[in-house]
């Protein structure tokens, strides 16, 4: 079980990489973080 969140939390950690500098501005980076953080 703790696998799992584990792979979890390094998803959304290489997401949230992914996600940074994609953009011109940090809070375009910000808020696509948070607006795709779960999923939607």
């Amino acid at each position: 079980m703790a696998e799992d969140g584990e792979e979890k939390l390094l998803a959304t950690v290489q997401h949230i990489v992914q996600t940074l500098g994609s953009s011109d501005t940090m809070t375009e980076d910000i808020l696509k973080v948070f607006s795709n953080y779960d999923g939607r």
